[in-house]
């Protein structure tokens, strides 16, 4: 006989998925999509679109698989390279801006507490681990080189998902797919009273830190290690 806690742990994984950003941003992502590609076929969005009679799901089944495939090229090649193009703005103009000021008045103070908590770079555990060649090293170096490549990968898989989602809210905010009335973005924050010109400043912050984090996020990874941590801080006091 099924318990009746059976479904809350089979609900569990999907409960932890929706609260990390990348489905977050990849199912907006689609239902974004899916709202532009109802405006120029349709001339509606989904919310009148899905309440229209002569709407049924053998009628929408073909346009529906047609929209996902469209998606998935979307999103892997040309948000892609438009991320590419972005970043790269990004990098000569605001990170530029950033380095700067991280240069001028915060590179002393990163210096002064590198090695407190008994932490020390990731490229400072690699060098250890190939000098000495100690299986405690060389296996810590390759736990932290897994953890720190998943940790990037994801950061990358999110900043992608988030941007795909402002160019998205673009295209369907700015009407160019829109033939007879507006997308459900603009009907949602338009519906939403006089705060809503607020949500949307607020949200589109989000997305846009959520896209470009990355590119200004520290990558020196610290690893925890009391013994190199020790014995470079007292290197460090000797010179």
């Amino acid at each position: 006989m099924m318990s009746p806690i059976d479904p809350l742990k089979n609900a569990l994984p999907s409960l932890e998925q929706a609260t990390q950003f990348r489905p977050l941003f990849l199912l907006t992502s689609f239902v974004v999509f899916l709202d532009c590609s109802s405006l120029y076929c349709y001339g509606k969005n989904i919310l009148h679109l899905s309440g229209s009679p002569d709407m049924n799901l053998q009628r929408l089944a073909v346009p529906a698989l047609l929209a996902l495939i469209l998606f998935g090229f979307f999103l892997s090649v040309i948000v892609r390279l438009a991320k590419i193009l972005a970043d790269q703005i990004v990098i000569a103009t605001a990170w530029r801006i950033w380095l700067h000021i991280e240069r001028e008045f915060l590179s002393s103070e990163h210096e002064r507490v590198r090695f407190y908590y008994n932490t020390v770079p990731l490229g400072a555990i690699k060098a250890k681990a190939h000098k000495t060649k100690e299986s405690y090293y060389l296996s810590l170096w390759k736990e932290a080189e897994e953890r720190h490549r998943e940790y990037e990968a994801l950061s990358e898989d999110t900043a992608l998902g988030a941007f795909s989602v402002i160019v998205l809210t673009i295209l369907d905010v700015s009407g160019c797919f829109a033939k007879q009335e507006p997308g459900v973005i603009s009907q949602i924050f338009t519906a939403s009273g006089p705060y809503g010109q607020v949500m949307f400043c607020l949200v589109s912050m989000v997305l846009i830190s959520c896209a470009f984090l990355p590119i200004f996020a520290d990558r020196s990874t610290q690893v925890y290690c009391p013994e190199l941590a020790e014995e470079m801080n007292a290197a460090r006091r000797q010179q």
